[in-house]
Order: C-alpha cells, then sequence, then structure tokens
C-alpha cells in the first residue's frame, strides 16, 4: 500500500477523503468526515496536513497493533490456565476413581461372604489358561 499521495504537505477536503478511500478503504459518512476535518484541520483552514495525519494514523496503527497482540497473549495465556485446570480436574476424577470404598466395620457375614469369593476365584484359577479370570459375581 502506498503513502505516496499523502507527499503534498497539504490536501484539500476532497483529496483527503478520497486518499483515505484509495489507500485505506475507508468509507466515511458525511458526519464522520466533518468529525476528521476538525480533527485534523481545528483551525479551519480547509486543508489538512498530510504530516499531521500521517503521523497521527501511524501511530494509532502501532498502538491498536499493540493492543491486539496483548489481546491476544492474555487469550492464550487464559487458555493455558485453563487447559491446565481442566487437565488437573481430570487427573483428580481419575485418582478420586482408583480409591478404595472400604469401611473398618463390617459383619461376620461380610467377612464370610468376602472370604467364599476369594475360595471361589482361587478355585476357577489357572495360571496356564490363557483366559484366567473368573467373574463371581454371576456365580452366585
Amino acid at each position: 500500500m502506498s503513502l505516496d499521495g499523502f507527499e503534498q504537505k497539504q490536501l484539500e477536503p476532497h483529496v483527503f477523503r478520497e486518499m483515505i478511500k484509495r489507500t485505506f478503504g475507508v468509507l466515511l459518512s458525511p458526519g464522520e468526515f466533518g468529525a476528521c476535518m476538525d480533527h485534523f484541520d481545528p483551525k479551519r483552514s480547509g486543508f489538512i496536513s498530510s504530516k499531521k495525519f500521517l503521523r497521527y494514523f501511524l501511530k494509532l496503527g502501532i498502538v491498536e497493533r499493540e493492543a491486539t497482540y496483548k489481546e491476544d497473549l492474555e487469550k492464550l495465556r487464559s487458555d493455558v490456565i485453563m487447559r491446565e485446570r481442566e487437565h488437573t480436574e481430570k487427573v483428580a476424577a481419575q485418582w478420586a476413581k482408583m480409591e478404595l470404598n472400604l469401611t473398618t466395620q463390617f459383619t461376620e457375614d461380610q467377612l464370610k461372604s468376602a472370604l467364599e469369593k476369594l475360595a471361589i476365584a482361587a478355585l476357577h484359577f489357572d495360571p496356564a489358561s490363557p483366559g484366567n479370570f473368573y467373574n463371581i459375581r454371576y456365580r452366585r
């Protein structure tokens, strides 16, 4: 994108409007154009200083790109924090699944039942067999 059209020291309003339209693709309504004229020609001389406009425009570009960069960086940081939190929660949930659910208070019948289940499993366990698992839940 060329700024050659802004090499003139001053631009007449119609030339300025056409330059920002062709160079930057900015279409201004009559009210917006009036506000720009007031901003860049506060003395109402009927001319826009090319130098003043370009200095403002280029600084504005730097500020806007920096703000966008900071927003993007903050979004990346928050995404990392969110992913770390999700990972921590997922690991905690996995550990919670592995925690033992037991009580130290049990009845004599519960002890007898547990030992019977182990006896049945031991009876059917064959280390030489490829399918040595025996599900005792369906046995009783």
